[in-house]
């Protein structure tokens, strides 16, 4: 009997440890999205409960891929109110302190966060809110916050895959209509900060360029400028269209493309 207590001691203290190690990273599985041949677009689908979601503000601390993949969780378990948001600060945490400067300005790429996230649980926001503030003079060291929060404690909610989409407009469609947001990471031109609203078409090719993390919602047409992404960025309600954006489709922004698997 004292060999099975200690035996069951050591487990739960091994479990313990894995918890709050900021390194322990548990394996996701990457799924390829595959389009069936005869998927037709339609002309325009926006996912219904959109509005719902309030448009957060990275500020200049934040990560761009950290947000847009907590908001494709928020729509996945319909979480809108209050403290029901799921925790960006825990994220940031422990993957923040790896990208220093390039966390405020050229973001990762979300599949470190979808990995990092993947078969974890996560924390609610009055549980663990962002509170990440950046020093102006110590940049590499003030960015990732001061919570010290235990990775597998909190809301209860898992996955362990995630689906990585070819970035080609169709795809990226097909998945929309599947009722799941895009988590998009696209290259914007130097005019995007400037954007209040109609279609914006932007050049990613030219200089300077940057590269963030946003979701797209949906897609719809312009009868002057032709077809378009609805786009949620994270740089509050104050920006664009109350957070959002009309974004021309074209084969050069988006680089990368994720989505959380179908319900």
């Amino acid at each position: 009997m004292k060999h099975i207590r200690r035996v069951l001691a050591l487990t739960a203290i091994a479990l313990l440890l894995f918890c709050l190690h900021p390194l322990s990273v548990r394996a996701a599985r990457p799924n390829t999205v595959i389009v069936p041949e005869t998927y037709v677009p339609q002309t325009e689908y926006f996912l219904s409960d959109r509005e719902q979601f309030p448009v957060r503000s990275l500020g200049l601390c934040g990560s761009s891929a950290i947000f847009s993949t907590i908001e494709a969780y928020q729509y996945k378990y319909r979480l809108n109110i209050g403290s029901r948001m799921i925790s960006v600060q825990n994220p940031i945490n422990n993957l923040g302190k790896k990208w220093l400067w390039d966390t405020c300005i050229n973001d990762t790429d979300p599949k470190d966060v979808l990995a990092y996230e993947a078969d974890l649980d996560h924390l609610y926001e009055d549980l663990d809110p962002f509170t990440s503030k950046c020093d102006p003079d110590a940049w590499d060291t003030k960015c990732a916050g001061q919570s010290g929060s235990s990775r597998c404690t909190g809301t209860g909610l898992y996955y362990n895959s995630y689906d990585v989409a070819n970035p080609d407009p169709r795809t990226i469609k097909y998945v929309i209509e599947s009722d799941r947001p895009v988590i998009a990471r696209i290259r914007i031109d130097g005019r995007w900060g400037q954007y209040h609203g109609g279609v914006y078409h932007n050049q990613p090719t030219t200089q300077p360029n940057f590269v963030i993390s946003v979701t797209i919602w949906g897609f719809g047409h312009d009868e002057s400028d032709g077809d378009y992404w609805l786009v949620k960025n994270n740089w509050g309600p104050t920006w664009g269209n109350n957070g959002w954006m009309q974004l021309k489709i074209d084969t050069q922004t988006v680089l990368t493309a994720y989505a959380l698997p179908p319900n």
